[in-house]
């Protein structure tokens, strides 16, 4: 005897297996306001940070370190930060505060990487990739970016060949923060078909002949 399942059930199915798959909205490029700069992003899986503010201390054991700010918001268009001393621990601390305003929720990096200065192509695993940009008149200045969903996202930057513009040369990207890896689509889709009929199987031996 086949059991057939319900479709009420094959709609739960097809949201839960969209779920599992972890993509998320976001922008296929990102383009700075202040600079020229894109970021590509794989599945549209990306977004930046603009607004906000970061705030820099001049004097004393603050000097060139962030204390604070106000958070910013999250789009397909990305402001450049200057940030003073761009290290791993100053940018971790901007990152918290584009967040959520605060310096509470700085988040560990997982490795720093060299670029050539136009274009880089990479994969990350990533909540947050920081691109630290050489050049111009503001040396050290730094491009946030939220990855979105789960498993790999591939990332593409580019310098733009803008008639006028300065800068925008890659000196470095640095992730921060760790997403799951990517959930099989088939083997997860199965599993829940088979947990359903199931469910659908149980119901069915319950009703009265």
């Amino acid at each position: 005897m086949s059991t057939i399942i319900p479709a009420r059930f094959g709609k739960v199915v097809l949201a839960a297996a969209v779920a599992l798959w972890g993509g998320m909205a976001g922008a296929a490029t990102i383009t700075v306001s202040n600079g020229p700069i894109e970021v590509d992003c794989s599945n549209d899986r990306c977004e930046a940070f603009s607004g906000g503010s970061i705030t820099v201390g001049t004097r004393g054991p603050t000097n060139n370190k962030v204390t604070g700010g106000s958070a910013g918001t999250l789009g397909s268009t990305g402001d450049l930060y200057e940030i003073g001393n761009a290290s791993e621990e100053n940018q971790s601390k901007a990152l918290s505060v584009l967040i959520d305003g605060t310096l509470n929720n700085a988040l560990p990096f997982s490795r720093t990487t060299p670029s050539n200065g136009t274009s880089t192509t990479f994969s990350s695993l990533a909540q947050f990739v920081v691109f630290k940009i050489g050049g111009g008149q503001n040396p050290g200045d730094n491009l946030f970016v939220k990855l979105l969903g789960n498993g790999p996202v591939q990332l593409t930057f580019s310098k733009l060949s803008i008639p006028g513009a300065t800068g925008g040369g890659l000196s470095s990207y640095t992730e921060y923060g760790e997403r799951p890896p990517a959930v099989p689509l088939p083997a997860a889709g199965l599993l829940l078909l088979s947990g359903l009929g199931g469910m659908a199987l149980m119901r069915r031996r319950r009703q009265p002949a």
